[in-house]
């Protein structure tokens, strides 16, 4: 049986085009993580949970040569400490200067809240009373905006008020006992003098002063004695303030003033007596002079710093001519200072002490006043204050034993406020 042999497939045309299918992409080697020393991430579900970083079964094997450790050594808190001063100056960020200087600045307020709370229980655990007052209307005036004075030897109030242009010095003056008469004026013409400024402090007591800017910058004054002549005297670089007291043996002394000291002037025998300055705390000011026995050889001060009043003490060395300390140190008071009224008038009285604060207050048309009274037998402070209608600012007191009368200018009327004082006297002088 012959087989017939298959005929030969037919060669490719030559035509036909060859095509050859593109390789694919070489596919890069599986290259095994870095070798990582860090703990693994903390994974909350299980143990089964995949990690996320090689373990030790799938991790390469270390190398044979050591790694190097990233710490100092001796260090084993993993944490590069700064030396030297950089130890302390690495906390002084922007953050803790912060938090440090509101500590600092609780601290202060703390401090101060507790200041004021301990000046507050102080205040409070003194007794305090309040003074059981009278008023009446005396006579009406007609000088406007004048100054006003109380002589106590004549029992009289008399205002006055200087006429710079024309030099005049007009007043007015009323005895108290026959208030229902009113004010009598009277006027004093000093047309040979250049005066900037005069005042009738009692009806036979009258000062002038020239200005201070003027080259004799000086205080006159001139005296009327109970016999009639008439005494003055002149006070070189000094002008007069406008507070008068009484004094015994018709004595008449004046507090003079320029701008660095305080000093008295007895017109009776044309001396001058200077006063001490002593070193206050820086915004000190004077409030006021009083002689407490009703005669020179002794003067009182009244000085109102940081807020409180306090009293220096002066005895007079004649043959100086000066007063002296009785005391190297001042006595304090527990009057406080209210900074709203600032015109103070005071009394130191041997048996008790009083001052008297008044004015107006900001934005209102009414003058206030404030009388606070200490006796030195007492722990009690005693005080009384009212207000009434009246531009003015002027204001005489009158210190007693048994009462503090003031006399306050109204709008156009005399104002009498009659304080009665507590009987204070001690067991034994009571029972006499």
């Amino acid at each position: 049986m012959s087989s017939t042999p298959s005929e030969p497939s037919s060669p490719p045309s030559p035509s036909t085009p060859i095509t050859t299918p593109p390789r694919p992409a070489p596919i890069p080697p599986k290259l095994p993580p870095p070798p990582n020393f860090e703990p693994p991430p903390y994974t909350p579900y299980s143990e089964a949970s995949v990690s996320l970083l090689p373990t030790d079964r799938t991790r390469s094997p270390a190398p044979s040569a050591p790694v190097p450790s990233r710490t100092p050594s001796g260090n084993n808190d993993g944490i590069v400490r700064p030396s030297g001063i950089h130890r302390v100056t690495q906390h002084c960020t922007k953050r803790n200067c912060i938090i440090l200087a509101a500590f600092i600045f609780m601290i202060f307020v703390a401090l101060l809240v507790f200041h004021q709370f301990f000046l507050t229980l102080n205040d409070t655990a003194r007794p305090t009373q309040e003074l059981e007052f009278a008023s009446r209307k005396l006579a009406g005036f007609h000088t406007f905006d004048p100054t006003i004075s109380h002589d106590e030897l004549s029992d009289s109030i008399l205002l006055s008020k200087f006429d710079k242009a024309q030099k005049v010095l007009k007043s007015e003056k009323m005895v108290l006992e026959e208030y229902d008469v009113g004010f009598l004026t009277s006027s004093n013409n000093f047309d040979s003098e250049n005066f900037d400024d005069c005042m009738r402090f009692t009806d036979h007591m009258i000062c002038c002063s020239t200005s201070v800017h003027s080259r004799h910058y000086e205080t006159k004054c001139w005296h009327r004695t109970a016999e009639g002549a008439v005494e003055s005297g002149t006070a070189s670089h000094y002008g007069f303030t406008h507070r008068w007291q009484s004094l015994n043996n018709d004595i008449a002394a004046v507090i003079l003033r320029n701008s660095q000291r305080y000093a008295v002037f007895h017109v009776n025998n044309n001396q001058r007596y200077t006063i001490p300055e002593k070193n206050l705390p820086e915004g000190s000011v004077s409030a006021g002079f009083y002689f407490p026995m009703n005669d020179i050889t002794e003067l009182d001060e009244m000085i109102q710093t940081e807020g409180t009043f306090k009293i220096l003490k002066y005895r007079l060395f004649a043959d100086e001519g000066k007063y002296k300390y009785r005391d190297e140190t001042w006595e304090e008071t527990p009057f406080e200072a209210d900074p709203e009224l600032t015109k103070n008038l005071f009394c130191s009285l041997p048996i008790y002490s009083a001052v008297l604060q008044y004015g107006h207050y900001r934005n209102d048309d009414q003058l206030t006043w404030d009388l606070k009274v200490k006796f030195d037998s007492s722990e009690t402070l005693y005080w009384a204050k009212d207000q009434i209608h009246t531009p003015i600012d002027e204001v005489a007191i009158d210190c007693n034993q048994e009462s503090i009368v003031l006399y306050v200018l109204g709008s156009r009327d005399l104002i009498e406020f009659t304080i009665n004082l507590p009987d204070e006297r001690s067991a034994e002088i009571r029972d006499e």
